[in-house]
């Protein structure tokens, strides 16, 4: 009997922990797919006054959600994916060009297209125009046929007739809605994003780190801190800190995002930026004597002395 209720206690223990797993892995798909649902993108399209595209020009975004920067590609387009929703500041930079400034709020599940021309106000606030992630399909008329009331032949005393009824009109078969053609902006928009999207996620490039040679710093961290500036206004209010960036590279070492994991001042993250951009280069992960898309995490810190 003892040993009979021992059995059922270590069963119980067993099911209750089970219920307590299962319980944690639904958690965990809910809690990963509402994340996936609240992430949108930011695009647009960088310009001088005139339209013409600006390629190369870096787009920061800083929010309590993200900070992070892209640059625009050949055609003046930049993309930034899974985006948290939230209110940001925009700011734009490159070697010879003025500053461009504005602001931007980013609405969960959606694609927010923002144009920057540059040279423009730099205090004008910049609205994007948000548009729904779901798509529908297209909605094509159906005309509406009414049934024809059955005529009956009409019967003459003398000669009683059978009413012949006379056929019920069918509707005609919908034809499909043809879809509008592209636009040359929708194209190159939906070629940013493609793009984009074949960076290697944080998830690959772990999985591919101990098979390759990781990127590195030509000069090692020694040239960020000697093209490093101490922002000026930061040094008058003796205000020290540390950001912590993420850098990442195409297959070539050039940068293609950068997302600031530990941010501080905002002059100290905007620094960071320039330096990281502008000032030094990057030897790409090799992989099998081929280089390959990845990223490194460069630590930099602002300290007085």
């Amino acid at each position: 009997m003892l040993a009979s209720g021992l059995r059922f206690v270590a069963q119980l223990k067993i099911l209750i922990g089970t219920m307590k797993r299962t319980q944690l892995t639904l958690w965990s798909i809910l809690l990963f797919a509402s994340m996936s649902f609240s992430q949108s993108k930011l695009i647009g399209r960088v310009t001088t006054e005139d339209g013409t595209p600006l390629p190369a020009v870096l787009v920061a975004v800083s929010g309590a959600a993200a900070t992070e920067a892209a640059f625009s590609n050949a055609q003046g387009y930049y993309v930034f994916l899974n985006i948290p929703p939230g209110e940001y500041s925009v700011k734009t930079s490159k070697k010879g060009l003025p500053n461009w400034k504005g602001q931007v709020s980013i609405v969960a599940g959606t694609t927010n297209r923002l144009d920057i021309r540059i040279g423009a106000d730099e205090k004008a606030v910049a609205a994007a125009v948000p548009k729904k992630e779901t798509t529908k399909p297209a909605e094509s008329r159906v005309a509406e046929a009414k049934p024809v009331e059955p005529k009956f032949a009409e019967a003459r005393a003398s000669e009683p007739k059978r009413a012949e009824l006379k056929p019920i009109a069918k509707p005609e078969a919908a034809k499909p809605a043809e879809p509008a053609a592209k636009s040359e902006d929708e194209k190159a928009i939906e070629q940013a994003v493609a793009s984009a999207s074949q960076l290697l996620s944080d998830a690959d490039i772990a999985a591919l780190e101990a098979s390759m040679s990781p990127a590195e710093v030509v000069g090692g961290i020694a040239a960020v801190y000697k093209n490093l500036k101490y922002p000026e206004i930061a040094r008058r209010q003796r205000i020290q800190g540390q950001v912590v960036a993420k850098v990442y590279l195409d297959k070539e070492g050039n940068v293609v995002k950068i997302q600031l994991l530990k941010t501080a001042f905002e002059a100290f993250n905007e620094e960071v930026f320039r330096t990281l951009t502008e000032e030094v280069s990057y030897k790409p992960a090799m992989m099998h004597g081929k280089p390959v898309p990845s990223a490194l995490v460069i630590p930099v810190k602002f300290e007085l002395k």
